[in-house]
């Protein structure tokens, strides 16, 4: 058995040693290249590489705590718009009311806050006028 039989192929060279006097190994996938079994990156647009983690996600980016506009439009500085809360009848007649006048809740809200606010001022001032007599 000193002679190998002349079928047996002869062994090459394993991938993982790189020919010294041609390429420098910068990542650990160039031995690929340095064996010409991969060609060598394109750097570009068309041929990103990918990145490590989480893809980022489309859209607007995500708004922090201490982002002054992440709080809601009634408590941002000059804000024109606050929240009232109703409870849950009461918002189904205003939804009602809204698409009977073909109006926004809003608008509904506001015809209806109206008069029933200057009926209110025009008695305090009825009873800040007895309050002043008594005196």
């Amino acid at each position: 058995m000193e002679d190998d039989p002349p079928s047996v192929p002869k062994r090459k060279r394993p991938i993982t040693r790189l020919p010294k006097d041609k390429y420098v190994r910068k990542t650990r996938r160039d031995r690929l290249l340095a064996n010409g079994l991969r060609e060598p990156i394109k750097r570009g647009v068309a041929n990103k590489r990918k990145k490590r983690g989480r893809p980022k996600k489309s859209g607007r980016p995500r708004q922090y705590r201490e982002n002054p506009t992440r709080l809601s439009p009634s408590y941002r500085k000059g804000a024109r718009w606050h929240s009232v809360a109703v409870p849950e009848e009461a918002y189904a007649m205003l939804k009602e009311m809204a698409q009977f006048y073909k109006k926004p809740i809003g608008r509904v809200v506001e015809d209806l806050v109206k008069p029933a606010f200057d009926r209110a001022y025009q008695e305090s001032l009825v009873l800040a006028r007895i309050a002043a007599n008594k005196e």
